[in-house]
């Protein structure tokens, strides 16, 4: 009577697995080559401009897609990049998500579209955006101490 029990038990749990996997699988996955992204411009340090005053932490709106390729809408108040000093790169951006009401981490390279908030101005190319907000905002502290 047991051991029929137990392979009751086990049967159901592998109906909930496949289950699962299955609707893992049918979830629509974005072409994320049908969104047009300019490739990251070559950067040195004379490149970026001289920073004027710095501005308030920016909020801008973006279509991300997460590392499973879902994509949401996403509006965060952005607070700090990582960036890689020595080859110009941006590793990851951090600010408040309203979306998830938190601070959340980003990757540049998953970013499908980035605009402005509330102008609605388009950014053609977030990685440089973020590295010149950076420089800005680096540029704004320096100066407050």
């Amino acid at each position: 009577m047991l051991g029929v029990v137990a392979l009751c038990v086990g049967i159901v749990t592998l109906i909930i697995v496949v289950n699962w996997f299955d609707r893992r699988r049918s979830r629509p996955r974005p072409n994320l080559a049908e969104h047009v992204m300019l490739p990251p411009e070559p950067l040195s340090r004379r490149a970026l401009p001289k920073a004027p005053v710095a501005p308030e932490p920016q909020m801008i709106s973006m279509t991300y897609a997460d590392a499973d390729g879902v994509v949401t809408q996403r509006t965060i108040l952005l607070t700090a990049c990582d960036i890689d000093i020595e080859n110009g790169r941006v590793l990851r951006f951090e600010g408040h998500c309203q979306l998830r009401d938190d601070l959340r981490r980003f990757r540049p390279e998953r970013v499908i579209t980035m605009a402005e908030e509330p102008s609605g101005r388009i950014i053609p190319n977030p990685e440089r955006y973020l590295l010149d907000w950076s420089q800005v905002m680096r540029a704004g502290r320096r100066r407050r101490h």
